[in-house]
This record gives C-alpha cells, structure tokens and sequence, in this order.
C-alpha cells in the first residue's frame, strides 16, 4: 500500500524498503516552472552511470534522493509530465527495468513522444554518458506509464522538502566511481539486457503457440465443413462402437465380480471362472479394438494427408458445436 505523505513528520516510503526522513523547507513558495534548461538536462543525462552507481548511498539521504532532475518529459498534445527526482528514477532503473532499460541495455533517461501515433525521440545514455535514441523494449504509452508510476509518488515531498542540486549531488559523488564501479555497471546492464530479451523471446514464443492454436483450430473448421458428410457419417458409427465398447467393458467389470462370489462361494470352479473370465476379456478387447481400428482406418481414408490435424474428438466437438450453436 502506497504511504500518504506527512508534512507534520515527513517521509518517504523507498521501494526497496527503506524509510527516509525528509527536511522540510523552511518557506515553501509556490513558484512556476522555471524555463526549460536544456543544459540541465544534459547534465542529468551525462551522469547517469555515476548514479547508478551511488545508488546506495543516493538512498540513504532525502536530499540527494529527491534532487529535482531537471529533465521536461512529456507527450505531444498532452503536455509535458511534472520533474521526476533523482531517486524515482533509480527505482525505474533497477526494479522496472523491462521498461526503463532499452534493448541495447541503456537506461532510458528523456521521454519524448506522441500517444497517437507511438512515435518518440526517448533518449538513453551509455557508460561515457553520450546520449543514444532509445529502442524501447515496449509501446511510448507503456513505457511512460511504468515512468509516471514511480514519479508520482515523490512529487508532494519534492515540493516542500529541501534537495540538492543535480550539480551538488554530482559533487558529492565525485570521485565514487571507480573501475570497478564500471565493470560491475557493465556486467549488471548485459545481465538486465540478456534478462529482458529472454522475457521478448518468451512472450514471442506465447504468442506464436495462441496464433498456432488459432490457425489448427480454423483447420480443423475447414477440414469438418469440406468433409461434412463423410464425417458426420463417421461420427454415427464411432459414437455407436464407443457406446458397445464401454457396454462390454461394463459388462466384464460386473461380471468379474458376480463370478468372483460365486468362486469364493464353491458354486464356481477356477477352471470354469477363468475361461469365463477369458471370454468376457475377450469380447471387451475386441469390441475397444474395433473402436480404435474404426477411428483411426476411416479418419485417414476421409482425410488423406489431413489425417493428423483432425482427430476423433475434435469430430466429436464440433458436431457438439453444430447440435448446439
């Protein structure tokens, strides 16, 4: 459950758990939206790594955490969304990363688009800090829902709580990102890279198997309407050995037991309960063979080499769909 924020002891709700306190602003002023700065986004945009890889320590104080990012991302015909802060975007990174990491494995960090036509000018940034156009991994609208959705819940704190600057959490860090930090970075974006085209290639493979099923359930349609007299002659004489297989297997089981009394009672010799019992077997196999035999032998004498996309109990259903529309 989402945390109401609380100026009277504030706080942020962390998803990783953690709970920040936050210090509120000793004046809070209503001002407008300062102008685009577009050199503030880039600077936002070329540091991206550098958080990444302070992200600890980035959660483990409100005023870095909740530093106003600076970037204006919006749709056309909608408007542009309110600033998401330094922290809601690290969240987006590491736990929705099917969304915020491209297929090439950069962290998405400018959102720019139209709703209508899906088209977008998104940006990413790799381990030097040079923007990329981003190759989402899913739809612009989806893709700024999962954004919209962390960033929401950051906005009240970020609008009476103190933060630093874009450029002072910079300085902080400097200096916090060693060759290690990028070999570790590195290693964790191929990992999330390697990990969101495997979930592509799954949800490919689903969808491919539902239009498989769709397309051999058409077959199956047209292979009924084009034999529709053959098969609904095959089906009166299939439903009738099925009916006198399970009769004779009925009939084999209570006999077993009637003779089985009648064994135990002296009135009935072994011998005797076992040719009779032979007999009864017997006329069961039978009668399940012809079955068999039957559904098998005139299926492909009806179907030809279409034989194995239609089998008995499809018949048996779509005559079922025919009875009862």
């Amino acid at each position: 459950m989402e945390e109401t924020f609380d100026l009277s002891d504030p706080k942020i709700y962390l998803s990783n758990g953690t709970v920040l306190q936050c210090y509120p602003l000793e004046n809070t002023v209503n001002t407008p939206e300062r102008k685009h700065d577009r050199y503030k986004e880039n600077t936002f945009g070329e540091n991206v790594f550098l958080f990444l890889a302070n992200a600890e320590k980035i959660f483990s104080d409100s005023r870095m955490f909740l530093a106003d990012s600076g970037v204006y991302n919006g749709m056309a015909y909608c408007g542009g969304f309110k600033k998401g802060c330094l922290g809601a975007y690290l969240e987006w990174w590491i736990d929705n990363h099917l969304f915020s990491i491209d297929r090439e494995g950069r962290p998405i960090w400018f959102l720019s688009g139209s709703p209508l036509s899906g088209c977008h000018a998104c940006l990413t940034a790799d381990e030097e800090g040079k923007r990329h156009r981003a190759d989402l991994q899913h739809s612009f609208m989806t893709t700024c829902k999962s954004y919209l959705g962390v960033c929401k819940k950051y906005h009240e704190a970020m609008a009476h709580c103190q933060a630093f600057t874009i450029p002072e959490v910079i300085e902080i860090l400097k200096g916090n990102y060693s060759v290690e930090d990028r070999s570790r970075l590195h290693a964790m974006m191929e990992h999330i890279k390697m990990d969101n085209e495997i979930q592509y290639l799954r949800c490919e493979v689903k969808s491919l198997r539902e239009w498989n099923g769709s397309l051999s359930g058409r077959v199956r349609e047209l292979l009924f309407e084009k034999h529709h007299e053959a098969l609904t002659d095959f089906h009166k004489r299939y439903t009738d050995l099925l009916y006198i297989a399970n009769q004779k297997s009925e009939r084999f089981k209570q006999r077993r037991i009637e003779m089985r009394k009648l064994l135990r009672a002296g009135e009935l010799s072994n011998r005797d309960y076992q040719t009779a019992l032979s007999l009864l077997r017997r006329e069961k196999d039978d009668a399940e063979w012809a079955w068999h035999r039957f559904s098998s032998d005139r299926l492909a004498e009806i179907l030809g080499d279409d034989s194995g996309r239609l089998r008995p109990k499809d018949v048996d259903e779509l005559m079922k769909q025919q009875t009862n529309p």
